[in-house]
């Protein structure tokens, strides 16, 4: 298997068909998605078992309500592609996206892309998620994460090597900003990440902008810390 897409899933009904659109169109390499309902009481649990119908690539897991950081180390536990990508159920992928992020992976010997996405408020597309541009960084340091003031660690803007995460699991303890502390301490292990300024991933913030702000405080707050603080994290 390629890659493996997990995308936790809480009482999201309103936009998850969105997302598994998304995923239905992609091509061109293998890949398995998993698809973790965290006790949803919405009808995400039927479109789920829908979607799992009509393309065997859709893997089901249904789980007591134990929150995102339980059901993405629930879809970890499952996967089996040689990549890990983390899609929110909430979000949706570019068409070719999957095959794209592989195919660059394994040109560079990858352990990590991190790639670009539209921010969208409501209908409105923001800005990127950071400054577009396309680097090989071939002996990562942690410093490097933050190495563009609007560069952060999102979860959902990397596609990662499975066989480098071993052990490491999301903090169930810790909201928000739990994908970043995993994504940071997932970087500090790797050895060579390619940036990628293409747009393959959109993020959409129906609501309000507070979780975003939470994260950036939290990354924030680990910008400022030296390197040998953040190689424990």
């Amino acid at each position: 298997m390629d890659v493996t897409i997990i995308i936790p899933i809480y009482n999201s009904s309103k936009y998850l068909r969105r997302c598994f659109d998304s995923l239905i169109i992609q091509s061109g390499v293998s890949m398995e998605y998993i698809c973790v309902d965290d006790g949803s009481t919405d009808s995400s649990l039927s479109i789920c078992k829908e979607y799992t119908s009509k393309d065997d690539r859709f893997r089901f897991i249904h789980t007591k309500h134990r929150g995102v950081s339980a059901a993405r180390n629930a879809g970890l536990e499952a996967a089996s592609g040689k990549y890990v990508w983390f899609v929110d159920s909430d979000d949706s992928i570019r068409k070719g996206a999957v095959k794209k992020l592989f195919d660059i992976a394994e040109a560079d010997d990858c352990d990590c892309v991190k790639f670009n996405a539209k921010l969208i408020h409501g209908k409105r597309w923001m800005r990127d998620s950071f400054r577009r541009h396309d680097e090989l960084i071939e002996d990562f340091q942690v410093r490097d994460i933050f190495r563009y003031n609007d560069c952060r660690p999102f979860i959902w803007a990397h596609l990662i090597r499975r066989s480098w995460i071993k052990d490491m699991r999301f903090n169930e303890s810790l909201v928000p900003g739990e994908d970043q502390e995993f994504i940071i301490r997932y970087l500090s292990r790797a050895g060579r990440v390619r940036f990628l300024k293409d747009r393959l991933y959109c993020h959409y913030n129906e609501y309000s902008e507070i979780g975003a702000v939470l994260g950036l405080i939290y990354c924030n707050g680990l910008q400022g810390l030296p390197a040998a603080t953040l190689k424990t994290v």
